[in-house]
C-alpha cells in the first residue's frame, strides 16, 4: 500500500510539470491587429467609380466604406493605406468622432492618402486638415499642366521627369506646410497648381497629398503617366505602413 501511494504521488507530480511545460511553450498572444488589406477607399459619390477600377486592375486588395462623410472610423486598423476622395462631394462634414479616430490611425503607424479639394474646404474636416502636409494657396483652377519631378523617390518611379496632365484636369494651388514635424517633401510641382504631389509625416505614420481636385466621374483623366503616379502612390503607402 505504500509503495502504491508512493507511485501514484509521481504519476501525478509528472501529470503537473507536464502541464506546466505545456502552458510554458504556449505562444502569448499578439494583442497587435496586423494590417492585412491594401486599401481602404472613402468615396465621394464618384470619383471611386474609376479609381476602384485601376486599384483593382493594378492588383490591390481594396475595400469601399461608402461616401467619406458617412464613415464613422470602423475597423480602420485593418489596413494599410486610406483613400480619403472628396472631388465630386468636397464639401460634407466627417463627424469630428471619425476625423479622430483617422487622425489616430496615422499617428499609430497608418497611411492616408487624401485628394482634393480636402485643402480647400478645409475648415469643414480641420482634424484631418491639421495633419495634412499641405496648405491651400488660395486658388483654384483647371485645365491641362505640366508636373516637374522635383526628387527622385518611389512615387516618382517609372514616370518622366516632365509631363503634361490632361485638359479635363482641376486643382487647388497647394503650398507646403513648413512645420517642421510635418517633414513635408515635394515630389512633383505642377506648372499652375503649386505643390502637387506631397509625401509629409504625422508621428508615426505618413501622408500623401495630391492636388488633383476630380471629377473623375463621368470624365477620363487616365492617362498612362495619371495611372502610373496613382499606383506609385498607393504602392508607396502600402509598403510604408506599420
Amino acid at each position: 500500500m505504500k509503495y502504491t501511494s508512493f507511485f501514484l504521488i509521481i504519476i501525478l507530480l509528472q501529470i503537473f510539470l507536464l502541464s506546466n511545460c505545456s502552458e510554458n511553450t504556449t505562444e502569448p498572444e499578439d494583442n497587435n491587429t496586423q494590417k492585412t488589406i491594401d486599401v481602404l477607399v472613402l468615396g465621394d459619390d464618384g470619383t471611386e467609380d474609376s479609381l476602384m477600377m485601376v486599384l483593382d486592375q493594378a492588383g490591390f486588395n481594396v475595400d469601399y466604406a461608402g461616401p467619406y462623410y458617412e464613415y464613422d472610423g470602423s475597423q480602420i486598423e485593418k489596413y494599410k493605406v486610406v483613400i480619403l476622395l472628396n472631388g465630386v462631394e468636397w464639401v460634407e462634414v466627417m463627424s469630428n468622432a471619425a476625423q479622430e479616430i483617422i487622425r489616430d490611425y496615422v499617428a499609430t503607424g497608418g497611411v492616408l492618402f487624401s485628394i482634393e479639394w480636402i485643402s480647400w474646404s478645409g475648415a469643414t474636416n480641420q482634424i484631418i486638415n491639421d495633419i495634412l502636409p499641405v496648405d491651400y494657396g488660395g486658388w483654384w483652377s483647371s485645365g491641362s499642366e505640366y508636373y516637374y519631378k522635383v526628387i527622385d523617390h518611389a512615387i516618382s518611379q517609372a514616370l518622366p521627369d516632365t509631363f503634361l496632365l490632361p485638359s479635363a484636369w482641376s486643382y487647388s494651388n497647394t503650398v507646403l506646410d513648413m512645420a517642421e514635424e510635418k517633414n513635408a517633401q515635394m515630389i512633383f510641382q505642377g506648372s499652375k497648381s503649386g505643390a502637387a504631389v506631397v509625401i509629409g509625416d504625422f508621428e508615426q505614420g505618413k501622408l500623401i497629398h495630391w492636388n488633383m481636385g476630380g471629377e473623375w466621374f463621368g470624365t477620363d483623366i487616365w492617362t498612362g503617366e495619371v495611372r502610373q503616379l496613382f499606383i506609385n502612390c498607393v504602392s508607396y503607402g502600402r509598403s510604408v505602413a506599420k
